[in-house]
């Protein structure tokens, strides 16, 4: 009898065992309803199989599933999910995906990373707020807003949607596969690259107003199209890795054509435009990329109006130049028309443009010079809007020492230092005043009205707040004169 009673413990200590160690094998299935339970889910040192997001909240935090020497043993399988009818709101500071490039293992590892996140409910990216690099697949709505990023390879089966301001662009190496609809508004982009293909399905609809940046190495171009695409936005071709694996850029953008079904670029208004982006370090370049005669697939380019021209070094411009192209000057470069130069052309500024005295920079015909840089113009220089085309300050400053003409329209354009404005008008009427508006998270803080304003000046401002707004008022008819300036 003894001996029967302790084989049945004994044999009871087995199943005990072997039970508890078919839960833990299992891995767990964590809840989650809060930040701080999202984050403390991410910093398991056990096995995590599924994180659930079953109720809405705010992210603020990193909460990215990280790879590193500690965590890829627990991490490497997790299914992170958004269910449905929740709302995730990412604000700046704010992160979520599966981040495998941080790994530095082996990448032969049996343990290689392989964790998905899963949408199911709702994901707003507010300015800041970032969705990392392998998302995995979205089957809800996802709202990327003004300086929200999705930075992700994703099969969307749902809806996304890029505002203004707003950047969705693919990972490394998978791709961005739209089995639903993605809307790119205006003011939007939407960027294949690192290898990634934009595959728009035969059940996808890619609603494009914004624009799309689509890289290509050597033959491959990262677009494929076999659905719907809607709108009338831009598709700018570029080279991914020129000295590696060069591309014949005119020949992708009929590949571009090709998918999109298009036989014009710029005849047909209801067509998406095809610009190419090209690379110049010298005045010398930039005359040869923008001055030659080109045809492409069949269409001849009059005035290059297809080229986009990135500077690579300090540029000085010592001729006349006058294109329908645009020219981007990105940090730390400088732009320098000298003293007989003239510029004509459309121009994204986010590094130096200075015009010395003897220099012109003029607006093309419908295009604009987007400053979010610094525009300096010496006395003796003009800067010069005409032919449709504006001068657009977003968040840059101008210092103006020489003249600005604006062409027959009332303008005013402003920078923001500190709590003051610079402002600079033209063609104001007699009977004007400059408002000036501060704002604090969308609450007005302060206003400030100036009686015949001058063609530059400043304005101090009280109140708080980052928010500024300008605009000229007609007294008579009590309504602004022109389109408003706003710092963002």
């Amino acid at each position: 009898m003894m001996k029967k009673k302790i084989f049945l413990i004994f044999a009871l200590c087995i199943i005990c065992t072997l039970a508890a160690l078919s839960v833990s094998a299992g891995g767990l299935k964590i809840e989650v309803t809060s930040e701080d339970e999202l984050v403390d889910a991410l910093s398991k040192t056990e096995v995590v199989d599924e994180i659930n997001i079953v109720d809405s909240f705010t992210i603020t935090k990193d909460c990215a599933i990280k790879y590193d020497g500690n965590k890829i043993n627990y991490y490497s399988d997790t299914v992170l999910t958004i269910s449905d009818g929740v709302t995730l709101t990412l604000i700046d500071g704010g992160t979520l995906g599966s981040v495998w490039a941080t790994f530095e293992g082996n990448w032969d590892d049996p343990l290689l990373p392989n964790a998905k996140c899963i949408n199911n409910g709702n994901i707003i990216l507010e300015k800041g707020g970032f969705l990392d690099l392998d998302f995995d697949t979205n089957n809800g709505n996802i709202l990327v807003k003004d300086k929200g990023l999705f930075g992700a390879c994703v099969t969307n089966n749902g809806e996304i949607t890029v505002e203004r301001g707003g950047i969705f662009a693919s990972g490394q190496g998978g791709e961005i596969r739209n089995n639903g609809i993605i809307t790119v508004s205006d003011g939007a982009i939407i960027a294949s690259r690192f290898g990634s293909t934009l595959n728009n399905t035969s059940s996808g609809k890619l609603i494009l107003d914004g624009e799309f940046n689509c890289g290509c190495v050597g033959d491959e171009f990262w677009f494929k199209n076999d659905g719907d695409v809607q709108g009338r936005g831009s598709l700018t071709v570029y080279e991914a890795a020129h000295d590696v694996m060069p591309s014949d850029l005119d020949e992708m953008i009929e590949k571009a054509m090709s998918e999109l079904g298009q036989t014009a670029r710029f005849e047909n208004w209801d067509d998406i435009s095809i610009y190419k982006e090209v690379e110049a370090a010298s005045f010398d370049e930039l005359v040869l990329l923008l001055t030659a005669d080109r045809t492409v697939a069949g269409e001849h380019v009059d005035g290059n109006m297809d080229i986009i021209a990135r500077i690579t070094d300090d540029v000085t411009v010592t001729g006349e130049l006058d294109c329908m192209s645009k020219i981007v000057v990105g940090e730390p470069y400088r732009l320098t028309i000298a003293d007989g130069g003239a510029l004509t052309a459309s121009v994204d500024n986010d590094g130096v443009v200075w015009v010395e005295n003897g220099g012109l920079l003029a607006t093309t015909m419908g295009g604009d010079i987007k400053n979010k840089g610094s525009i300096i113009v010496d006395d003796g220089g003009e800067l010069r809007s005409q032919m449709g085309g504006r001068i657009v300050n977003e968040i840059g400053i101008i210092e103006l020492e020489g003249t600005y003409t604006e062409a027959f329209r009332t303008v005013v354009i402003g920078s923001v230092l500190g709590s003051e404005i610079a402002y600079i008008t033209a063609n104001v009427p007699d009977n004007a005043a400059l408002v000036a508006a501060r704002y604090d998270e969308g609450v007005l803080t302060d206003v400030k009205i100036t009686a015949n304003p001058l063609m530059k000046g400043n304005i101090e401002m009280d109140g708080t707040g980052e928010q500024f707004k300008l605009f000229l008022l007609d007294l008579a008819e009590c309504k602004p004169f022109c389109e408003n300036w706003k710092n963002q």
